[in-house]
Formats: structure tokens, C-alpha cells, sequence
């Protein structure tokens, strides 16, 4: 409360980051089984839009709860999917998540990526709650820092009852930082499944014209560069 009052951020729906979730939403929560999904970010909300289509189709009746970390998050969920019910993510403070959980009471728990939060983990699985980490990946970087206390998390991956990690270098890793290894399976990225349904075949042909590309020329896309890394592309 005190971070929030002097740094302004996540002033919008502090009680529900509290775990002060809707009284309504526990008596609007009509299907079964209950999935709640934790997209942190932007970019984990678009994984979560091609699992919910899935899920539809392979668990027809599931009620499904969308959780996010940021104002445009929330706001990009809301839009994008309205027969989910879209909430702010209780912060990782036992308190906050077990008031949450009361009220929703998921049978499945997803969190997207690799979003280790130790409270939520523990109470979560505490409860008897599944608990899924979906689409995940360790960069070296993190890598390096996880590993520092891995006793720690490995206590905390043992809450987690199957790790979808998306290369096997991102299994790997997820092992050596103490996931049981029986519980470990590759699927690749699931930001790719929705790529299908966007692709529009004259934009294909618009940017051929455009660049003067031949059908049999490679093109190397560096897609969401940042400064200092364009010469560093093109030099290799």
C-alpha cells in the first residue's frame, strides 16, 4: 500500500492485488473444471488467447480465469476475450493469495512463461490445487541467478506438478534448478499456434514488390531490436 501511495503505480485494482477479489465473481463462476491462467505481461496474454480457443475445444464447460500484472494487460484481456473472467494478479504475499484463491477456488492453476512466484506456488499447492507452468523458458541470464539459490526454488518447483518448457535447453535448465524430471516435457512456443490464423497471403506478395524479392531469395527478419543490437545483426 505504502509503494503504491508513493510510486503511483498499480493504484488501479489494489484490492483485488490485495486478494479483495468480486463477491459476484465466486456465484458467476458457473462451468467446470476451473482453469485459472496468470498472464503477467502483454506478450503472455497473446499465449493465453491460443490456449483458451484449446481449451474450449478439449474441455468444453471449463470455466476459465484470466489473471494480469499490468493496467494494459488487464485492459488488453478485457478486450480481447469477454466470456473470461479478467482479474488483477494478488500480489505474492501469502495473505493476498490465499483470499484470492477462497474466493475463486480453481482446480487448475497456469502460470505462463516462467512466472515463479514462491507465496502463490506454495499456497496454491497447500490447497490441493494443480498447479502447470506452461510455455516456459529460463534465459542464461535468470538461469544464473536461479541458480544461486537453488535450494530455495527447488523447494518451491516441487509444488509444480508438470513444467511445458519450450526448448530442451529450457528443460534442461528447469532441471538443474531442481524440477523433478519426470514432471519436465518440451511442447515448443506456444506464441507460435495463433501465428496461423494471422497470416494474410498478399502481405507476402505486397512486401516482395516492395523490397524487389525474388521467390528464391532468404530473408533474415530481426524482429523488436534494441539500441546497439542492429550492428551487432548486421555484422553477423
Amino acid at each position: 500500500w505504502v509503494y503504491t501511495r508513493l510510486s503511483g503505480r498499480y493504484q488501479k485494482g489494489l484490492k483485488e492485488r490485495l486478494g479483495f477479489l468480486p463477491s459476484a465473481l465466486n456465484r458467476g463462476l458457473r462451468g467446470s473444471p476451473r482453469i485459472w491462467i496468470h498472464a503477467a505481461s502483454l506478450g503472455e496474454i497473446k499465449v493465453a488467447g491460443s490456449l483458451l480457443g484449446d481449451l474450449g475445444e478439449f474441455i468444453p464447460g471449463c470455466e476459465i480465469i484470466l489473471s494480469t500484472a499490468t493496467d494494459h494487460g488487464h485492459a488488453l484481456a478485457t478486450r480481447a476475450f469477454r466470456d473470461v473472467n479478467v482479474l488483477y494478479a494478488p500480489m505474492d504475499l501469502f495473505f493476498s493469495v490465499r483470499k484470492a484463491l477462497m474466493v475463486a477456488r480453481p482446480d487448475v492453476m497456469v502460470f505462463l512463461e516462467t512466472e515463479i512466484w514462491p507465496a502463490w506456488l506454495f499456497e496454491t499447492h497447500r490447497m490441493g490445487i494443480k498447479i502447470a507452468l506452461i510455455n516456459g523458458r529460463i534465459s542464461p541470464r535468470s538461469f544464473r541467478t536461479y541458480r544461486k539459490l537453488r535450494p530455495f526454488f527447488r523447494e518451491v518447483l516441487r509444488c509444480v506438478d508438470v513444467f511445458s518448457m519450450i526448448s530442451p535447453e529450457d528443460a534442461k535448465r528447469i532441471g538443474v534448478m531442481g524440477a523433478e524430471l519426470q514432471k519436465i516435457v518440451i511442447n515448443g512456443n506456444a506464441k507460435y499456434d495463433s501465428l496461423a490464423g494471422h497470416a494474410d497471403p498478399a502481405l507476402e506478395t505486397s512486401i516482395s514488390e516492395i523490397l524487389n524479392l525474388r521467390p528464391s531469395q532468404k530473408v533474415f527478419v530481426a524482429g523488436s531490436t534494441r539500441e546497439g543490437e542492429e550492428p551487432l545483426i548486421l555484422d553477423a
